[in-house]
C-alpha cells in the first residue's frame, strides 16, 4: 500500500444525511505522538478527527477509516495484485471504466462492477442490516445483506478469492492495522466481523447529493438552496426522462435510485438469455434476463454500461432504448407497447441531446 494510493482524493466520511449529530454526541479521536509516527510510515491520516454516532454506533468514523484502508489494500486478495478499489475507483464513482473487471491471476469478472458511489446516502439506500433483494449490490441480488456482498466478493474465485480467516492472518501483527483496528473497535485483536462492519461502515459513509439537479429541486443536502438553474437542453433532457425512464429509475428526491416498487427488470437486451441473472438464483425461468435496476445517479462517469458492460457510451444507452429493444418472454411491461411488442421509444436528435445533457451535467456530482 503506499499514500497515495490511499488517500488521494477526499471522501466524505460518515455523513449520511439521515444522521443528527450533536455535541453529546461527538468525540475527538487523538493518536499519541507514538501512534502517529508509525501510521504515518504507510498512510496519510489527519492527526485528529471527531468521531461520532451514525445508525446507533459509536465508532462510525474510526471503523470508516479503517474500512477504507481495507478497501485499498492489494494484499487482501489471493496473489496480492487487487483491492477492492482496483475495480471500484473512487474517480469514477467507485465504478470500473472496463467492460468486465481483471480480478486475481488476471482472471475476467463474469459481470460489469456496479458503481458504489451513486446515491443520495448508500447507508439510506442499503440501510445497515440490508433489506431482502434490495440490498444486494450485485445485477442477480443474490445477497440480502451488505456485509454478505463483502464476503462474497472476497471469497469469488475470479475476484479476490480469499477467505476471511486469511485476511484476518494477513492483517493481524501488521502495526498500523493494530492501531485502526483499537481506535475502531477498542481492542487490537482482529476478527473477521471486524473486517466486514469496518468495510461496510466505509461504503455506508459514501454519499453524492451536491449535483445541479439536488440544487435546482432544493434537495441539496450539504449548502440548502441554491440560485443554480438547468439550460434549455438539461431541461429538455429532465423532461424525456421523467417521461420514460422514471417509473423504473426513480425521480425527485430520490434521484435515479431504484427503490421503486420493482428493483429488476428484463429490459430486453436479447432475445435469449445468455446470463440468466436473478432467474439462475431464484430457479425460475419468469426470472431469467433480469437484473438489478440501477442508479442512475453520476452515470455519466459509470461506463460502460449493462450488466455485462456492451455498451461503451451513454449515447449507445439511448440510441438501444429509442429502438433496439428486443423481445423476451420477460421483458418488462414498462417496455412493451400497447400489442405487448418491444416499445421503440424513437427518440429526436433532440431529446437525445437532452438526455446526454442532463445525465452529463444536471445528474453529476459537483
Amino acid at each position: 500500500m503506499t499514500r497515495a494510493l490511499l488517500f488521494s482524493a477526499v471522501i466524505l466520511l460518515g455523513s449520511c444525511a439521515k444522521d443528527i449529530v450533536t455535541e453529546r454526541s461527538i468525540r475527538t479521536i487523538k493518536y499519541s505522538d507514538e501512534e502517529y509516527e508509525d501510521l504515518s510510515q504507510l498512510l496519510s491520516l489527519p492527526r485528529d478527527f471527531d468521531n461520532y454516532i451514525a445508525n446507533g454506533v459509536f465508532n462510525s468514523a474510526t471503523r470508516a477509516t479503517l474500512g477504507r484502508v481495507l478497501f485499498y489494500d492489494k494484499n487482501l486478495s489471493k496473489d496480492g495484485t487487487v483491492s477492492c478499489g482496483s475495480c471500484h475507483h473512487q474517480d469514477l464513482a467507485f465504478a470500473d471504466n472496463a467492460e468486465l473487471s481483471t480480478g486475481i491471476y488476471g482472471r475476467k469478472t463474469d459481470r460489469n462492477s456496479l458503481a458504489l458511489g451513486v446515491f443520495r446516502s448508500f447507508a439510506d439506500e442499503y440501510g445497515s442490516n440490508g433489506r431482502p433483494g434490495e440490498a444486494s449490490l450485485f445485477w442477480d441480488l443474490r445477497a440480502n445483506s451488505t456485509q454478505l456482498q463483502i464476503e462474497s466478493t472476497m471469497a469469488n474465485e475470479k475476484e479476490m478469492g480469499i477467505q476471511l480467516e486469511e485476511v484476518v492472518s494477513r492483517i493481524e501483527g501488521q502495526r498500523h492495522y493494530q492501531i485502526l483496528f483499537d481506535k475502531a473497535f477498542e481492542t487490537n485483536k482482529i476478527e473477521d466481523h471486524m473486517v466486514l462492519t469496518a468495510l461496510e461502515n466505509f461504503m455506508q459513509s459514501m454519499s453524492s447529493g451536491n449535483s445541479k439537479f439536488d440544487q435546482v429541486a432544493g434537495i441539496n443536502q450539504f449548502n440548502g438552496a441554491s440560485q443554480v438553474f438547468m439550460t434549455d437542453i438539461e431541461n429538455i433532457g429532465h423532461k424525456i426522462f421523467s417521461a420514460n425512464c422514471a417509473s423504473c429509475h426513480g425521480k425527485a428526491i430520490n434521484l435515479f435510485t431504484s427503490q421503486q416498487s420493482q428493483i429488476m427488470a428484463n429490459n430486453g437486451l436479447e432475445s435469449e438469455s445468455r446470463d440468466r441473472g436473478f432467474g439462475d438464483v431464484s430457479g425460475n425461468e419468469e426470472n431469467d434476463g433480469m437484473f438489478k435496476i440501477p442508479s442512475l445517479r453520476n452515470i455519466a462517469l459509470t461506463g460502460p454500461y449493462m450488466h455485462d458492460g456492451r455498451f461503451a457510451k451513454l449515447s449507445d444507452v439511448i440510441d438501444f432504448y429509442s429502438e433496439g429493444i428486443q423481445s423476451h418472454k420477460n421483458l418488462n411491461t414498462e417496455l412493451r407497447d400497447e400489442n405487448g411488442h418491444p416499445r421503440k421509444f424513437n427518440f429526436t436528435d433532440e431529446d437525445k441531446e437532452g438526455l446526454i445533457a442532463f445525465f452529463t451535467h444536471a445528474d453529476r456530482y459537483e
